[in-house]
């Protein structure tokens, strides 16, 4: 794209090209996300260090190992509901006995202080650390 001169009475000079704009999309994938957010962060200034107009757009950072965590997650979630069924039973006199039923709920990946939750899970790319919260709802029997 590029843009044409004018002259001092508004009249555009034929023929003479003032400047040129050109826009590129730039994808950085890597397992190295503190070189990415480096990157993010540094290379504005080179462009423009070299006479060029930079507009940077959102930087998004996704966890890619969650698959990973799931499990271990889902198994601490649920030690954690066993738990609190312990503590409401033994402050009325009852006891929590053997889990009847057991579902995972949704995973929210979120800024690391946030308080963003959502039935239907979040996932907040925007932010470098994250919290992850898996749910479990369980069921327990009454001793």
């Amino acid at each position: 794209m590029n843009s044409v001169a004018w002259d001092k009475f508004g009249g555009q000079i034929c023929g003479k090209i003032a400047s040129y704009s050109i826009q590129q999309g730039i994808v950085v994938e890597s397992t190295d996300a503190e070189k990415v957010r480096t990157l993010s962060q540094t290379a504005p200034s080179a462009f423009v260090a070299q006479g060029m107009v930079f507009t940077g757009g959102q930087v998004e950072y996704f966890y890619s190992k969650l698959a990973d965590l799931k499990l271990d997650m889902m198994q601490e979630a649920a030690k954690n509901a066993k738990d609190r069924a312990d503590r409401i039973t033994s402050a009325t006199g009852g006891k929590a006995g053997g889990i009847r039923t057991a579902t995972m709920g949704v995973f929210q990946v979120s800024a690391v202080n946030s308080m963003d939750v959502s039935d239907s899970g979040v996932y907040d790319t925007s932010a470098f650390e994250k919290k992850v919260t898996a749910i479990v709802r369980g069921t327990f029997a009454l001793e």
